[in-house]
C-alpha cells in the first residue's frame, strides 16, 4: 500500500469508533442464543435437572437475567406477543397455585419444591420470549441446543461402547442407557428431540450447507442412543414426530436427507441390536471388544451419511429452483392424505388380530419381562404400573376435584393405595399429576400454557419458514405426548429446552407499540419483584439441597458429626423440610440423646404430617427412648399398609417392655433419604 492509501485507512478507521451500545447488544444476543444449550449441558450432566439444587441453580440464572432485564432494559417486554403472554400468565398461575397449596396439604417443603420447578420453566418463557425475534438469533439458538443434545448423546453412548475407558459407577449404569440423565426414558425423549432437530438441520435448504451434512452424519448417533434406553414410549412418539415433520413441513432437501440417513441408521440399528452383550450393559472383556466393533461400525455409518449428504447438496440446489403452484400443492395434499388413509387401512386390515392382542397385553399392569433381554422389551408393549398410579390420580382427583391434595402429595396417596404394588414417586403423567395434586385451578393453566405454545408454532408455519416452525411445533407435541406417560415435567434437562426454543421462536419480530408508562411501570416492578422472590427461595432450596445431600452421604458412611453439621446448615437454608431433622434424630439414637432424638423427629412430623416415614423415623426414637413406639408405628402403618419395613418394626417392638423397645429401636432400619 502507498503512503497516501495508508493515511486514507487510518483516516477512516478514526472516523468509525468503536460502539460499546452496539457490541453489548451483540453480546447479549450471542448470550441468549447460547444460554438453552449450555443450560441443558449443566442439567444433563446433574441428574438431568431432577434434583432441587440443580433446579434452584437455574432459576437463579433465568429469574435473575429476568429481574436484571426489567430494571435496565428500555423495553423489557419487546418480544412478548399474545401467544407468550397467554402462555407465560397460565404458567404464573400453575407456579403460584403450586405454592399456595402448602395451606392445605401441610407440606410446605414439597409446594416449595414444586414451586421452584414450575419457575424453572416460567422463566425460561419470560427470558427467552420478552427479546424480539431474530431468525438468526433464532437458528443459532436451535443450532447450539441441538449442538448441547449431541454431545449429551456421544457422552452416553461412549459410556456403553467403550467401558472401559469411560468407565461410570454399576449404579448408574443399568441394563437401560440412562447415563448421565440418570433416567432411561428421559434420555429416549431427549434422544426423540435431538433427531427431530437433527432431521429439521438436515433437510433444510435454507440452513448452512456445513449444518446439513453434520446434522445428516449425527442421525446414526441419535438412533442408537435412542434404542439403548428401550424405552418404548419415546421410540414410539420418536417415530410419531419424525413421520408428522415429514409430511407437513415437507422441506425441499427432505429427500437428500432421507436418501442419506435412513440406510445409516437402519444399519445402526441393526448392528446395535445385534450386539447383546453392548445392549445389556456387560462390561466384560468380549463386551469390551464388542463395544470396539460397534463403535468402528457407527463411526463409519456417520461417515457415510455426512460424505452422502454432501454429494446430494446439489440436489438441494435444484429442487429448491423448483416452483409448485397452487392447485399442484392442493393435489398433492390430497393425495398424501388418500396414501395415508390407504396406509392406515391395509396396516389394520393385516395386521388387526396383532393389534388387538397387544392392546390387550398392553393395558396389563405386569409389566415383568419372561427373559433377562433387555432387548426384548421392544416386542412387550405394557403399561406397567403406571395404570396404578394413574387411577390413584384419578381417585384422588374425585375426592378433591378444585384444588387437589396439594403439591407434590401423589406419593403420599400412591402409598396409602398401592396394595401390593411397587414404590413410585411420580404418577408417571403431568397431566394425572396436576389433576390429582392441584385439581382444575391448577391443571387448566398448565394444559392452556401448553397447547398455547404448540397451537402458536403452528399458526406460525403458515407465514414463513414453514419447515423451521413445523419442526418446532412437532417437537413440543412429542414432549406433550411422553410427557402424559412418563414424569418428564421433573427432569428438567429434557423440558427446559422445548421451552426455551418455543419461547424464542414466538417472540415478537420487529418493532411493537410500548406499553403507556402508567402500564409499562406497574408490570416491569411486578415481574422484577416476582423473579426477586424466585431467585431468593431458589438459592435458599439450592443451598439447602446441597448441604442434605452431603449430610445423607455422612450418615450413610457413618459420620453423624459430619451429617449434623450438614443437616443444620440445610435447615438454615430451608427449615420447611423435614429430612434433614431425620438425619439429626437418627444420630441422636446413635449417640444415646434419645430424648433429643424425639423430639426432632416430631419437628419432621409437623412439616409432613402425612409422609409415612417420618412416622415409622418417630416410632424408632420413641423405642430407642424406652416409650411405646405403637401409637407412631400404627399412623405410618396407616399412611402405608403394605410397607414390609413397617410390618418388620412392629414384629421386633412387639411386646410391654421398656428394655426390648430401646433394644430394637438402636436395631431398627433408619430411613435417610433427600427426597420427598
Amino acid at each position: 500500500m502507498t503512503t497516501a492509501e495508508l493515511t486514507a485507512r487510518d483516516v477512516s478507521l478514526r472516523a468509525t469508533p468503536f460502539d460499546l451500545t452496539t457490541a453489548r447488544r451483540r453480546a447479549g444476543a450471542v448470550g441468549l442464543a447460547a444460554l438453552p444449550g449450555l443450560l441443558v449441558l449443566y442439567m444433563s450432566f446433574n441428574s438431568g435437572g431432577f434434583y432441587p439444587a440443580a433446579q434452584g441453580a437455574v432459576v437463579v440464572i433465568l429469574a435473575g437475567l429476568v429481574a436484571l432485564r426489567m430494571a435496565f432494559l428500555r423495553d423489557p417486554f419487546a418480544g412478548f406477543g399474545r401467544p407468550l403472554q397467554v402462555a407465560a400468565a397460565a404458567l404464573a398461575v400453575f407456579s403460584a397455585w403450586s405454592l399456595l397449596s402448602a395451606h392445605w396439604s401441610h407440606a410446605p417443603a414439597r409446594a416449595l419444591l414444586d414451586f421452584n420447578l414450575a419457575n424453572v420453566y416460567l422463566f425460561a418463557l419470560i427470558l427467552f420470549g420478552s427479546a424480539t425475534r431474530s431468525q438468526r438469533r433464532l437458528r443459532w439458538t436451535m443450532a447450539l441446543t441441538w449442538a448441547s443434545m449431541l454431545i449429551v448423546c456421544v457422552v452416553a453412548l461412549a459410556t456403553r461402547l467403550r467401558p472401559d475407558a469411560f468407565p461410570i459407577p454399576q449404579n448408574l449404569s443399568p441394563e437401560r442407557l440412562a447415563f448421565p440423565l440418570g433416567y432411561w426414558n428421559a434420555l429416549g425423549l431427549f434422544g426423540a428431540i435431538g433427531i427431530t432437530l437433527a432431521l429439521y438441520f438436515a433437510s433444510s435448504t435454507r440452513e448452512p450447507k456445513a449444518l446439513r451434512v453434520l446434522a445428516t452424519a449425527a442421525l446414526p448417533i441419535f438412533a442408537v442412543t435412542l434404542l439403548l434406553t428401550y424405552s418404548r414410549s419415546a421410540i414410539i412418539v420418536g417415530a410419531f414426530g419424525l413421520i408428522v415433520y415429514a409430511l407437513l413441513a415437507r422441506p425441499r432437501g427432505l429427500l437428500s436427507a432421507l436418501i442419506c440417513g435412513v440406510p445409516t441408521c437402519a444399519f445402526t440399528i441393526s448392528e446395535t441390536y445385534q450386539a447383546k452383550l453392548i445392549s445389556n450393559a456387560s462390561t466384560s472383556a468380549a463386551a469390551v471388544q464388542e463395544g470396539r466393533h460397534l463403535t468402528m461400525s457407527i463411526l463409519i455409518a456417520c461417515a457415510a451419511a455426512g460424505l452422502a449428504r454432501v454429494a446430494l447438496l446439489e440436489l438441494d440446489t435444484r429442487l429448491a429452483k423448483i416452483r409448485m403452484t397452487s392447485s399442484t400443492r392442493h393435489n398433492s395434499r390430497i393425495v398424501l392424505a388418500l396414501a395415508c388413509g390407504v396406509v392406515v387401512f391395509a396396516t389394520f386390515a393385516a395386521f388387526g388380530s396383532q393389534i388387538s392382542t397387544q392392546w390387550s397385553n398392553f393395558t396389563k399392569q405386569d409389566s415383568s419381562l419372561g427373559s433377562k433381554d433387555v432387548r426384548n422389551r421392544i416386542n412387550d408393549l405394557r403399561i406397567g404400573s403406571r395404570l396404578l398410579g394413574w387411577q390413584i390420580s384419578l381417585r384422588e382427583f374425585d375426592r378433591h376435584p378444585f384444588n387437589g391434595g396439594g403439591a407434590d402429595t401423589f406419593s403420599i396417596d400412591y402409598y396409602k393405595n398401592r396394595g401390593n404394588g411397587g414404590a413410585a414417586f411420580e404418577s408417571h403423567s403431568v397431566y394425572f399429576k396436576a389433576m390429582s395434586e392441584l385439581g382444575l385451578v391448577g391443571t387448566i393453566p398448565l394444559v392452556v400454557a401448553i397447547v398455547m405454545l404448540i397451537v402458536a408454532c403452528f399458526v406460525r408455519s403458515r407465514r414463513s419458514s414453514r419447515s423451521m416452525w413445523i419442526a418446532l411445533g412437532v417437537i413440543a407435541i412429542v414432549w406433550a405426548l411422553h410427557a402424559a406417560v412418563d414424569w418428564d415435567w421433573e427432569m428438567a434437562a429434557v423440558t427446559l429446552p422445548v421451552f426455551a426454543l418455543a419461547a424464542a421462536a414466538l417472540g415478537r419480530r420487529g418493532a411493537r407499540k410500548r406499553l403507556r408508562p402508567r402500564y409499562e411501570i406497574p408490570l416491569r416492578v411486578a415481574v422484577g419483584l416476582l423473579a426477586v422472590v424466585a431467585v431468593v427461595i431458589a438459592e435458599r432450596v439450592s443451598i439447602s439441597d446441597q448441604h442434605l445431600t452431603k449430610a445423607v452421604a455422612e450418615f450413610n458412611s457413618g459420620n453423624c458429626p459430619a451429617a449434623v453439621s450438614n443437616s443444620q446448615a440445610a435447615i438454615s437454608a430451608l427449615s420447611s423440610r423435614p429430612q434433614s431433622y431425620v438425619i439429626q434424630g437418627y444420630c441422636d439414637v446413635v449417640g444415646g440423646k434419645t430424648a433429643a432424638a424425639v423430639g426432632l423427629m416430631n419437628r419432621a412430623v409437623a412439616r409432613d404430617p402425612q409422609d409415612w416415614r417420618y412416622r415409622y423415623s418417630l416410632a424408632v426414637a420413641t423405642a430407642a427412648n424406652g416409650q411405646n413406639p405403637f401409637p407412631a408405628l400404627q399412623q405410618a402403618s396407616f399412611l402405608d399398609p403394605n410397607e414390609s419395613i413397617i410390618n418388620d418394626a412392629a414384629t421386633s417392638f412387639a411386646g410391654n417392655s421398656a428394655r426390648k423397645w430401646k433394644r430394637a429401636g438402636h436395631n431398627a432400619e433408619m430411613l435417610v433419604t433427600t427426597t420427598q
